[in-house]
Order: C-alpha cells, then sequence, then structure tokens
C-alpha cells in the first residue's frame, strides 16, 4: 500500500478470472498491445483516432518499451479510488 492506495498484487490473467465472481477485484494498467502486439482486438473508430499521448511517447521516448495503451476492467463490484491519470486528468472509475 502506497500513498493511501488499495494494495496491489500481481496475477495471471487466468488467475484473475478464476476469482471474477469470488473476489471482485479491479484489473487496471494491462498493457494488452503491448504484450500481443500480433493480436488485432479492435480498429479505433477514426473520431477516437488521435492518439496525441501515445504520438509524444514514442516519438521522444522509443528506447522504452513503454506505452499509455492500457486495459481496465472489473465486474460488477469491483472499482479504483479517485486518481489522477498520467497526465495528472482526475477520474475515477466506477463499475455498476
Amino acid at each position: 500500500e502506497k500513498f493511501g492506495a488499495h494494495p496491489k498484487t500481481s496475477l495471471s490473467l487466468r488467475e484473475y478470472f478464476l476469482q471474477w465472481k469470488e473476489k471482485p477485484l479491479y484489473l487496471k494498467d494491462w498493457h494488452f498491445s503491448r504484450d500481443y502486439p500480433d493480436y488485432d482486438a479492435y480498429t479505433t473508430p477514426p473520431h477516437f483516432s488521435d492518439d496525441w499521448i501515445n504520438e509524444y511517447w514514442e516519438k521522444y521516448h522509443k528506447e522504452t518499451q513503454d506505452d499509455y495503451k492500457f486495459v481496465y476492467m472489473g465486474p460488477k463490484g469491483s472499482w479504483t479510488p479517485f486518481h489522477a491519470d498520467v497526465y495528472r486528468f482526475e477520474v475515477q472509475y466506477e463499475y455498476p
């Protein structure tokens, strides 16, 4: 636990889904696109295709294997506390 955050743990995706109903954990910051670069999971609609965060990152931080392409998900009852995102956008995610 750090800075008042909830405890964090690392699980395989299989482990995460096995406890999907019993323990509603919130999955955040999964770099799906980086981990599976050849898997074409979706096509971004044109009006959402302006990705200025990753355009900046790819231009000035090519030496890293990181990106700002994350997957966030969780079953009903999972949540994440109020937090500031990568460029200090303040949001709260909650699934009803």
